[in-house]
């Protein structure tokens, strides 16, 4: 798989978990009393990566989310995406089996009558529960992670100055590519994302640019390429245009995390702030990544299985 296929992915996928969020308060269990859930949902398997990947740098392919009145689309989605959707985290607070982030489904939903939006995530509990046999329970863990803060001499942020999103947590991602190796795409809590072959990395690097990011967004983008929770602690509320040289190693990093290249647990993450691009190209915004163990709420996956039950 070449470089340019494993990062037009990465670049859908790491902002999926976020878009299905749904922008919702967080909660942890389903409501008291009936479980919310879909009239009828058909899952199917999606198309095997080989076949997906031209349609996905084409961006002829959508990964994520959509959510009309009547019904619910998923698309090129995995069961960690099922997952964060449902019960509103982050990858990284998912404890379970090496295989969530590698088989993919595509699932439409009928919505009962009169359902509204921010009941999605309970339905897609029940769903999970009822067609893959979900069964998990919840704890605070100490773990290693990144504290994401400003550097000595401060942030060297450049503010953003493209318009904001009139509806930042809904749609699919797509991928629209364009002359000269680049390729831009949609939405997610990064916003917009302007993906470039072989800027400041070196001929085999990759230049993101993170065109109305947020530091959060920022922080969650960063959790997947150096295999660690990132936990914004900047203070900083508002949007930017963020650039980002990342090196061939880091950008394969990211493809393992999301199962485009063995399990999540074979990454090699990032530890060593002098010997990453990562830390670099951080460092080059006037932030830095301090190592520390935060309390991390986790859903810990007691039983999932791997295919759901027949349609």
């Amino acid at each position: 798989m070449s470089l340019e296929a494993i990062f037009s992915l990465e670049s859908i996928l790491v902002r999926c978990a976020a878009v299905v969020a749904l922008a919702v308060p967080a909660v942890w269990a389903q409501n008291p009393g009936v479980a919310p859930a879909f009239e009828v949902a058909v899952i199917k398997p999606s198309l095997p990566m080989a076949e997906a990947m031209p349609l996905l740098m084409q961006g002829k392919l959508r990964a994520g989310i959509s959510i009309d009145k009547a019904r619910v689309d998923l698309e090129f989605v995995t069961l960690t995406d099922l997952i964060v959707a449902a019960y509103r985290l982050k990858p990284h607070q998912i404890s379970g089996p090496d295989w969530l982030s590698m088989e993919r489904f595509n699932i439409q939903a009928k919505l009962p009558d009169g359902a509204v939006e921010d009941r999605v995530p309970d339905m897609l509990q029940t769903l999970l529960g009822e067609r893959f046999g979900l069964k998990a329970h919840t704890e605070l863990r100490a773990m290693p992670a990144y504290a994401l803060i400003a550097g000595k001499n401060g942030p060297k942020l450049k503010p953003s100055t493209l318009p904001a999103d009139p509806d930042p947590g809904g749609g699919l991602q797509t991928m629209t590519p364009s002359a000269g190796g680049t390729m831009t795409s949609t939405g997610g809590p990064a916003g917009p994302t302007r993906i470039t072959m072989g800027q400041n990395g070196g001929p085999n690097g990759i230049q993101l640019v993170l065109l109305r990011a947020s530091t959060s967004g920022l922080a969650d983008l960063l959790s997947s390429i150096t295999g660690k929770p990132v936990v914004d602690r900047t203070g900083l509320n508002d949007r930017y245009e963020i650039a980002l040289d990342i090196a061939v190693e880091d950008v394969q990093n990211v493809a393992r995390a999301l199962g485009m290249g063995g399990p999540a647990a074979a990454i090699g993450a990032a530890t060593d702030p002098g010997g990453s691009s990562v830390f670099q190209a951080v460092g080059q915004l006037g932030l830095r990544l301090d190592p520390r163990k935060e309390e991390i709420k986790t859903l810990v996956i007691d039983k999932i299985d791997k295919q759901p039950t027949a349609n």
